[in-house]
């Protein structure tokens, strides 16, 4: 297969990729969540505090969660054009317009509108306690689904935008990862959604914890499918190629290269090994550029939990002893 045809069936996975979490991450958010008034964080959950409020002002309102999605989504995505830069910002423009396409198809067409009412009226027909396991379950579901859509989204190299290009800004001026970000702010949203609607109706702080436990679990879905609780990894690479791929690490992802002489006992032929550390991020770019490069290199991936220096955590007590610059 050329080069060529690789790169464009790498495109339209990661593509795909992106597309099946934002359909997933709409499903979850508008069969499980805003239909049974669990605020469990996103723009979903600031959306939902909007309409819960709107519907005083303006009387009988239909559903806006998928507007005010819209309009939060496009302006986190200007944000992220300008602090995330050009490449982010096109990766996560597919999400931004399919994410909220989805979320309007679930909530307005007829078909999923019925079904997601047939979900809702299964907890309206139960006594307290069947409905308080009733709640947890979609609680449960939701979360799972949130967190498989966002992580599907991630793997594609992209990323569902809204809220998510706050935990990658995060992650990218703190080194915070992802999940704890994602998990921050979720549950940020989801105490002032507790405090605004406990204020109106006390009744649905049980809808507001149960957000608490699907933010939770949104949080460790992400955490076992992308970040699979690992900081970075340390990559070695044998290739004919060594030149043009520690180019590529050097300048394009701005990491350090180490290069190591190397003979292979059966052969007794003398290779060049790369060596480099790269974040968790990372691991899905290098793979493809080098399979672009390279399609015969020799690649060995070995996790680490913790990598301190320049690019990832600080030394030591260097925060202590760092002089200010005057």
């Amino acid at each position: 297969m050329s080069r060529k045809k690789r790169e464009i069936l790498l495109i339209i996975y990661h593509n795909f990729l992106i597309i099946l979490g934002s359909c997933v991450l709409a499903f979850g958010t508008a069969l499980f969540l805003t239909k049974n008034t669990i605020v469990a964080g996103g723009l979903s959950g600031i959306a939902f505090i909007f309409q819960f409020y709107l519907q005083d002002i303006i009387g009988n309102l239909d559903t806006i969660v998928d507007i005010v999605v819209w309009i939060f989504n496009i302006a986190f995505w200007i944000l992220s054009l300008f602090t995330l830069g050009k490449t982010f910002a096109l990766r996560t423009l597919v999400a931004t317009l399919v994410f909220p396409a989805f979320l309007t198809l679930f909530t307005r067409v007829d078909v999923f509108v019925e079904l997601a009412d047939v979900i809702g009226g299964i907890g309206q027909n139960m006594d307290m306690p069947s409905e308080i396991g009733y709640l947890l379950f979609c609680g449960i579901c939701g979360g799972i689904c949130v967190g498989l859509g966002i992580s599907l989204t991630f793997l594609g190299k992209g990323s569902t935008g809204g809220v998510d290009v706050l935990s990658f800004l995060l992650n990218k001026l703190f080194g915070i990862k992802v999940s704890i970000c994602s998990l921050a702010i979720d549950s940020t949203i989801i105490i002032i959604g507790m405090i605004c609607l406990c204020v109106k109706d006390i009744n649905l702080i049980l809808n507001c914890l149960c957000g608490i436990i699907s933010a939770i679990i949104t949080s460790l879905v992400i955490e076992v499918m992308f970040s699979r609780k690992q900081n970075a990894f340390i990559l070695h690479i044998i290739s004919d190629k060594h030149n043009e791929i520690s180019d590529y690490i050097m300048n394009k992802m701005e990491r350090g290269v180490t290069i190591i002489n190397v003979k292979g006992a059966y052969t007794g032929q003398d290779r060049i090994m790369i060596e480099t550390v790269l974040s968790r991020n990372e691991y899905i770019e290098i793979k493809d550029v080098i399979s672009k490069i390279d399609p015969q290199a020799f690649l060995t991936f070995t996790d680490t939990n913790a990598v301190y220096g320049e690019g990832f955590r600080e030394n030591f007590g260097a925060s202590v002893f760092k002089k200010r610059k005057k």
